[in-house]
């Protein structure tokens, strides 16, 4: 038994990226797969599917870890796998960043947040749990990201947004300074926010408009 091991719950495309992740952070830890739709012993991508969610306790009596991370991209996914592993006491959420990850003064990261290969923060950035800061996202000075929110490659917001509970901005999306997008918000690819977007909208375009009502559960990737 290792003290150092680390579960990553969800090994699909996104467990893949998460994992490449934990490997530069934690250079010395041995890894472990959950996931509820794998065989069990199974292996993904060199790495061993120990089972199910379920078996989380029993994991951690016959390996040890120091921490488990969520790799499920969609943020309501996220934050029900979240809500299943939070049930097993043993489960300590932790956090991995990227070595190439630039990271500036005064930034906080909560636990179970990822940031991944190329991504900028700049100071003053407060970023809360269980979010995902994709490949070469910039995040500038003084921004606010809640629970659960992503922020895809390459999209960029300047300083003093605030990015709300389960919000999405897609791939290549822009936000100018000091606007606020709602909870449960979603950011089309390419667009360019101008103003603020509110809970529960889909917004795209250039400028970005507010097009359809969002529902908790919907799919966006």
């Amino acid at each position: 038994m290792t003290s150092k091991s680390i579960f990553i719950v969800g090994s699909s495309g996104h467990g893949r990226s998460v994992l490449d992740v934990v490997r530069r952070h934690y250079t010395d830890s041995e890894i472990f797969f959950f996931d509820d739709f794998k065989i069990k012993n199974s292996i993904q991508y060199g790495i061993k599917v120990l089972g199910p969610i379920e078996e989380i306790s029993e994991a951690y009596k016959k390996y040890g870890a120091i921490g488990v991370i969520i790799a499920i991209g969609n943020n309501w996914d996220r934050y029900l796998v979240y809500r299943k592993v939070k049930k097993y006491p043993e489960a300590n959420f932790i956090s991995a960043v990227h070595p190439s990850a630039d990271i500036g003064n005064d930034v906080i990261i909560n636990h179970g947040t990822v940031i991944m290969p190329g991504a900028v923060i700049g100071p003053g950035v407060h970023i809360g749990s269980h979010c995902i800061i994709n490949s070469h996202a910039t995040v500038e000075h003084d921004c606010i990201l809640d629970d659960f929110s992503h922020i895809a490659p390459g999209a960029v917001l300047a300083g003093n947004v605030r990015l709300g509970l389960k919000s999405y901005v897609g791939l290549g999306a822009k936000i100018i300074e000091k606007r606020n997008i709602g909870s449960n918000a979603v950011i089309g690819a390419g667009a360019v926010v101008l103003s603020d977007i509110q809970n529960d909208m889909i917004a795209y375009g250039v400028p970005a408009k507010e097009i359809r009502q969002k529902k908790s559960d919907e799919k966006y990737f």
